[in-house]
């Protein structure tokens, strides 16, 4: 089948690209991956019988898309509004990866102090991925159905099903999801490493007060512990827009 015909196939219409530096025009394809269609003339879009359509704006941000865009950046910053989506999309993009690769890619998930690490707020981080503003547990779609719920237990991220009277049923003890961390108890972490860690999420590094003292070297001293002389490892780190010129950016 060639390109047009799939283009065709997957809804008869490609998007109008917005972004610099990349190919004018994408469409998806039948599993929901963007497809960027290079050197495509709109003459022949059009002789072809194919629509353009101009992009939608979207309501939240897309960590997926930032991936698909730049595919071989080993770090990944990103500044914006509050409650615009960048941490549930970071966050389902973790669950896919660890359920898609047979429960074995880990990730970090680490805080600037340990009060934010405490189980009553992390048991709040997955709060938006198990009923989203549609109603929908993104859990339960990502797992299909066998886990709807995240369980925090001894700083771990473990995925969980809680039966109708929401109690806890099964919990995939043998392999954490996710690891706690904060940069303020940095010299308690222990070194023996995390070789499952595949990903590092560091939320919220931007400082609303004061930075911790020597925060950059705690940073780089929990990233070292992680990383050790790996290079399949991915940073994403996510700030509220309070002053971007801050002390890692």
């Amino acid at each position: 089948m060639n390109l047009l015909d799939k283009i065709k196939e997957c809804g008869n219409e490609v998007i109008l690209n917005t972004f610099d530096n990349a190919p004018k025009y994408y469409f998806y394809d039948e599993n929901n991956k963007i497809i960027y269609l290079e050197n495509i003339s709109d003459k022949t879009l059009k002789d072809n019988g194919i629509k353009i359509k101009k992009p939608s704006k979207r309501k939240y941000y897309s960590f997926k898309r930032l991936m698909e865009q730049y595919p071989d950046c080993q770090y990944y910053i990103i500044y914006g509004e509050r409650s615009n989506g960048k941490s549930y999309s970071i966050l389902e993009h973790l669950v896919e990866e660890f359920y898609d690769s047979g429960y074995t890619h880990a990730f970090a998930y680490i805080r600037r102090v340990d009060e934010d690490i405490k189980l009553s707020n992390a048991s709040q981080v997955f709060k938006s991925l198990k009923c989203n503003d549609d109603g929908v547990n993104r859990i339960e779609e990502i797992t299909k159905g066998k886990y709807n719920d995240v369980f925090v237990k001894s700083r771990c991220f473990y995925l969980a099903h809680r039966n109708e009277e929401g109690e806890l049923d099964e919990v995939l003890d043998s392999q954490p999801l996710g690891y706690l961390f904060a940069l303020n108890q940095s010299e308690r972490i222990k070194s023996t490493g995390y070789p499952d860690i595949y990903w590092i999420f560091f939320e919220e590094f931007i400082a609303e007060n004061l930075p911790l003292l020597n925060e950059i070297d705690k940073l780089t001293s929990v990233l070292s512990t992680i990383i050790r002389n790996r290079n399949n490892v991915r940073i994403v780190m996510a700030g509220n827009t309070i002053n971007k010129h801050n002390y890692i950016s």
